[in-house]
């Protein structure tokens, strides 16, 4: 999963502290766990998609993009979370 966050928030700090955890004692690491929800429809209804997952490390440092002639992107932080395990349901 691929998360885009404004950079210096509080997501972003947490996720940093996270990685840092991570890289400097892997084998005590707790993983991470996450619920996604998306909310999806048509004229019939509204439909919930839910995924648990669980089993996650963050395995990829923020991108950061210079302000180099008006790059509207520059204060997003970018984070790659893998999970080992994610189960899908309708509600």
């Amino acid at each position: 999963m691929t998360l885009r966050l404004i950079l210096g928030s509080a997501d972003d700090k947490y996720l940093n502290s996270e990685y840092v955890l991570c890289r400097a004692d892997p084998p005590t690491y707790s993983l991470l766990t996450g619920e996604v929800i998306k909310r999806v429809g048509n004229d019939s209804g509204t439909t919930a998609v839910v995924y648990v997952l669980r089993g996650g490390v963050v395995q990829k440092q923020s991108n950061v993009r210079n302000n180099v002639e008006g790059d509207t992107g520059v204060s997003v932080a970018e984070w790659d979370i893998f999970f080992a395990y994610g189960e899908r349901s309708l509600t």
